[in-house]
């Protein structure tokens, strides 16, 4: 089930060149979305976020350093997290509901690093 969904329908196949590229976006799939997945790496690349994995989308994971894209990766997931936790939340009012869970979806970011 997860290879059909997660790996081969959103065409993530395309990044087996790079191994942390390929785990990352599945881990970010199952928790956020193929689409957001998808549209937080075009946004990283620089391309048109359309949520799909085209040979634009492939031509600028290619032309990025690596390292470059693992460090912009993190920082922008980092940044979904925080800001789906956080959001439209009154600034005296702590949004409980999803931030119990922030603390498990970070430590499961940082296995990335």
């Amino acid at each position: 089930f997860y290879r059909k969904k997660y790996v081969r329908e959103p065409g993530f196949l395309k990044l087996d060149h790079d191994k942390w590229l390929l785990e990352f976006m599945i881990d970010t799939a199952v928790l956020e979305g193929i689409p957001t997945a998808i549209k937080m790496l075009q946004r990283v690349v620089g391309v048109e976020p359309d949520g799909i994995i085209g040979i634009v989308t492939e031509g600028a994971i290619l032309n990025i350093e690596p390292s470059l894209l693992r460090k912009k990766m993190l920082k922008a997931r980092m940044t979904h997290l925080l800001h789906c936790s956080l959001a439209d939340v009154p600034q005296d009012v702590i949004n409980t509901t999803q931030l119990k869970w922030l603390r498990g979806w970070l430590n499961r970011l940082l296995d990335f690093f």
